[in-house]
């Protein structure tokens, strides 16, 4: 955005790099190489979100599948008194529920959370680095962080609640 607004649209000339690739210092040509980049950007973005989807839906059927075929082996070695105390359909419950329960437990709870936890580290970390250099910077940053989460929570889960109504309805419906 920058690129458009300074160097494409505004005087001021454009960087030495940024000049080599256009052949110009502003105008169509940095215009036209900040939306060919703009472009690019978008397509590796979608490209690495899309790949990021198939991974993690592969690794979840994957991650049902083995337990649910090592589940099976375990109920077929068990012998019939066992079976013939547990309730009708228990079995076939234990095979779809505890293998669905475990993909959720991994992909959706704790990847996330060790995931969030390297985020808090490596930000305190930032801080702590600043903080040795500028004090009060830190504290203003370490002081707007909650705030920061506050503001940003509503909308994440605003989403997530929307989605959740559409697939309700979209399955009452059929």
């Amino acid at each position: 955005m920058k690129a458009v607004v300074d160097y494409a649209l505004g005087p001021v000339p454009a960087p030495g790099w940024l000049q080599r690739i256009s052949g110009s210092s502003n105008g169509v040509p940095v215009l036209l190489v900040a939306v060919v980049a703009g472009i690019v950007l978008q397509v590796a973005h979608q490209s690495v979100l899309m790949t990021h989807t198939r991974l993690y839906a592969r690794t979840g059927y994957l991650l049902t599948l083995d337990l649910r075929g090592r589940l099976f082996t375990h109920l077929q070695s068990l012998s019939l008194r066992h079976h013939s105390g547990m309730p009708v359909g228990g079995a076939v419950y234990r095979l779809q529920a505890d293998a669905t329960y475990l993909d959720q437990l991994l992909l959706r709870g704790l990847l996330p959370l060790v995931f969030s936890v390297g985020t808090l580290a490596v930000m305190f970390g930032i801080l702590l680095r600043i903080s040795v250099a500028r004090p009060r910077v830190a504290l203003g940053r370490a002081a707007a962080l909650p705030l920061d989460q506050v503001v940003r929570a509503p909308a994440a889960t605003h989403g997530r609640a929307d989605a959740g109504a559409r697939v309700e309805a979209d399955g009452s419906s059929s």
